[in-house]
């Protein structure tokens, strides 16, 4: 079920509320999801909030628009998330493949685009509605790079993918 317009307030509030206590780069724990499922945590999400303090995205932001993100296992200890976004008259799409790192929830995605590993941690998720992820570098270029995402579940005839 996607999320109602009356609890989108509620998940604006959770993304400001993470945003308040964004832990420095020198940080590294992120506190995740109690228990995460990552097999519930499969499915189709459109991003509804995202805060950054990258150049790039403060520059971007008024140009950005809902993002759609498929995530899908290929083994047990990975998950792929092939995000597509509309970018002037065309739709892109590209792919991210998050490996396990540490506890149900941590994950790691290295990039040749970034030149750097980021670590994706999955902060807070009821898996039918909303989903909140905290992404750091841990190295590259980028390596103070901080983003919060707040993402919202769109499921098929009430049930998840998987």
């Amino acid at each position: 079920m996607a999320a109602s317009h009356s609890s989108l307030p509620w998940m604006a509030l959770a993304l400001l509320a993470l945003l308040a206590v964004l832990p420095t780069p020198s940080q590294s724990s992120v506190p995740l999801q109690p228990n995460f499922k990552q097999q519930k945590f499969l499915g189709i999400w459109f991003t509804v909030g995202l805060a950054s303090n990258s150049t790039w995205f403060l520059e971007k932001k008024e140009k950005m628009s809902m993002c759609k993100s498929v995530v899908v296992q290929p083994e047990d200890n990975t998950l792929n998330m092939t995000i597509t976004y509309f970018r002037k008259t065309q739709c892109h799409t590209w792919s991210l493949l998050l490996e396990r790192d540490g506890p149900p929830g941590r994950y790691r995605h290295t990039s040749l685009r970034w030149s750097g590993t980021r670590e994706v941690s999955v902060v807070e998720t009821d898996y039918e509605q909303y989903a909140l992820l905290f992404t750091q570098s841990s190295g590259g270029e980028s390596r103070d790079f901080l983003m919060a995402t707040l993402y919202s579940m769109c499921s098929v005839g009430g049930s998840q993918t998987g």
